[in-house]
């Protein structure tokens, strides 16, 4: 199982980090797979947390591919945003194993 966890936080030039057991190379796979796999997915009406800090957690199997995430954003959406930033970001981002 390789996990990424993603910390942002929200304000301009704040800090974010990847803590994974992976490598860059394959984060940036995994995380560009995960928001494939988002289109088509029923739109998120639900209103987003209001933080300072964001953590979202995803995991997959190498073996079938499936993706498990947690997040505290509270929309989904929400978090698909984060997550395809931090796929912008990834080349300066901290990147912390786990």
């Amino acid at each position: 199982m390789i996990t990424v966890i993603i910390v942002y936080e929200i304000k301009k030039g704040g800090k974010r980090t990847v803590q994974t057991n992976a490598t860059i190379e394959v984060v940036k796979e995994i995380l560009h797979s995960w928001i494939v796999n988002q289109f088509g997915e029923e739109r998120d009406i639900r209103e987003a947390n209001h933080k300072e800090i964001y953590t979202i957690q995803i995991k997959v199997d190498q073996n079938d591919g499936i993706f498990l995430t947690e997040s505290d954003t509270g929309n989904d959406r929400f978090t698909a945003g984060i997550v395809e930033r931090m796929l912008i970001l990834l080349p300066s981002i901290e990147i912390i194993a786990l």
